[in-house]
């Protein structure tokens, strides 16, 4: 019975374990166009980069979301700043709603958003963060992303610029009051 109990509970694993779902990564599609700009220029080829980041259904914190899929050059020529991700398969099961958010960086930042996060003035951006079908591995066109909207990298400030800040917020909680 033990043997019965222990098969039973590694196959309903496996089972769970392979439970997977696909949406369709493309930013350029027929009805939906999405785009990774920076400084009002399409951000294209191999000086970006961007990933999708993922989790279950009904999270709004980004800090939740976990990456999926490989890092990617947005497409340049025709189809600059359009990322062309394709089918992308998550852990999560097909016919479940999931959180989908694409995150962008300029390359030379790091390999990762969060290594282009940790570097000063680097461009970093992100889309919107929706909710997306996740249908089974075995539907041939997968869901598009919907909703995503246009990626603006941005740099983030230097860290002279904030240390100076909070230097000066500093100066004003230590000032003594002189009578």
């Amino acid at each position: 019975m033990k043997k019965l109990l222990t098969l039973a509970v590694f196959a309903s694993a496996t089972l769970v374990a392979s439970a997977q779902g696909i949406f369709n990564g493309n930013t350029a599609t027929p009805d939906f166009q999405y785009k990774i700009f920076d400084g009002g220029v399409a951000a294209a080829g191999s000086a970006y980069d961007a990933q999708y980041y993922i989790g279950s259904a009904g999270i709004s914190d980004p800090s939740q979301l976990s990456p999926v899929g490989s890092v990617g050059n947005p497409s340049s020529g025709g189809f600059a700043g359009f990322f062309q991700a394709g089918s992308i398969t998550t852990p999560f099961a097909g016919g479940s709603t999931i959180t989908v958010q694409l995150r962008a960086w300029n390359s030379a930042a790091g390999s990762t958003y969060e290594a282009a996060l940790a570097t000063p003035g680097a461009h970093v951006g992100t889309s919107a963060i929706i909710q997306v079908a996740n249908l089974s591995t075995g539907v041939a066109t997968p869901p598009e992303v919907v909703g995503l909207g246009n990626i603006n990298l941005v740099a983030g400030p230097e860290p002279a610029t904030i240390a100076l800040g909070l230097m000066g917020a500093g100066a004003f909680f230590v000032r003594r009051r002189k009578v």
